[in-house]
């Protein structure tokens, strides 16, 4: 088949200082939907094609859900970039089943990206194709950041099979005023779409709560789980006969019992304790955190933190903070270092999360 390209450029102003340029692409083969389309090559059939939105469910599953070729950067989800910082993003993608391909083979595809800083960006990747039939999933996303006025940006994806022409995948990524984070002038690094894993890096390893609980070796609980939308829990007990447990709880809980601009210092304080089982905090700090309180109960150290951080709403809509729940419970340690390296972890929690 013939291709026809019409190319169309539109000048959009990111800031006062900063143009983005736009190159728009239309395509004399079969439109999908807006922003997919299909080159009817001979070596390969397409179905199921969409591309648009990725949402992540109550389980922590991403999954393609609102087809569109318009991306509105929001924040909604939180992905590992820079490589060590959880940022809020919003991921977007496309997907298709095939048939009648040959097993062994690739999908090739390459990439264009149009940046104001550092001008058109190429790169290229590929996808197996294992047998005769399948699917393809390409997943990506965008982080967040707050502007002053519109900006958008194009993507653009062209996938070959076996020298032929398959798809052209198109996304206008828009950046809105006023849009995204928790809103208008809060910073975009003090929001959480998701929980951070607390059993993953830089948090409670096995390495990190061998050393919390001055042991040679450390056995993940099995009550261990990360659900991204709601929280994520972390235990670990000594392991090979030594003594001691110690956890990190993250999680989402509203705002309406942890917004430290709305309540007082009262409210916040009966709430932290009803939080922790009604028990009178030891100890009531002003950082970390924003608010941070200290428990005292046998053997048992804990600290709760109320860390600032806004994150994602419910399922009905209401607003939620992020908060941390430390603890380390062992007969031989005396309270004061239980204590200390409690508020040591938390520190550095903290710093990585404000990235200050």
């Amino acid at each position: 088949m013939q291709e026809k390209r019409l190319t169309g450029v539109g000048l959009l102003r990111m800031t006062p200082t900063v143009l983005c340029l736009v190159s728009i692409q239309v395509f004399a083969g079969q439109s999908l939907q807006p922003g997919f389309y299909y080159h009817e090559p001979s070596v390969i059939t397409l179905e199921n094609a969409s591309s648009g939105l990725i949402c992540t469910d109550a389980q922590g599953q991403k999954s393609l859900c609102e087809p569109a070729i318009k991306i509105l950067v929001t924040g909604e989800d939180t992905c590992n970039w820079p490589v060590g910082q959880q940022n809020p993003c919003t991921n977007f993608g496309y997907e298709f089943d095939y048939s009648g391909a040959k097993g062994g083979t690739h999908l090739e595809c390459s990439r264009k990206r149009y940046n104001p800083r550092t001008g058109e960006q190429k790169d290229s990747y590929r996808r197996a194709i294992d047998g005769e039939r399948g699917q393809v999933v390409y997943q990506s996303f965008r982080t967040y950041a707050p502007v002053d006025e519109r900006s958008i940006f194009s993507e653009v994806h062209d996938c070959s099979y076996l020298g032929e022409k398959v798809a052209t995948i198109e996304f206008m990524v828009y950046y809105e005023p006023e849009v995204g984070g928790d809103g208008p002038g809060d910073n975009a690094d003090r929001y959480f779409s998701e929980v951070p894993d607390a059993c993953s890096s830089p948090y409670l390893t096995q390495a990190t709560a061998a050393g919390l609980l001055r042991a040679t070796a450390a056995r993940k609980h099995a009550a261990s789980e990360h659900i991204p939308v709601l929280q994520s829990q972390c235990l670990y007990g000594a392991a090979g006969g030594q003594k001691g447990q110690v956890g990190y709880v993250f999680k989402f809980m509203l705002s309406d019992m942890f917004d430290v601009e709305k309540l007082s210092p009262q409210q916040l304080d009966f709430n932290a304790s009803f939080a922790n089982g009604g028990t009178t905090p030891d100890q009531i700090l002003e950082n970390p955190g924003v608010r941070a309180y200290v428990f005292r109960k046998g053997d048992r150290a804990t600290l709760f933190m109320i860390t600032g951080i806004k994150g994602r709403k419910d399922f009905v809509g209401r607003s939620n903070e992020f908060v941390a729940q430390y603890y380390i419970d062992h007969p031989d340690m005396d309270y004061a270092s239980k204590q200390g390296a409690l508020l040591e972890q938390a520190r550095l929690h903290m710093r990585h999360w404000t990235r200050e």
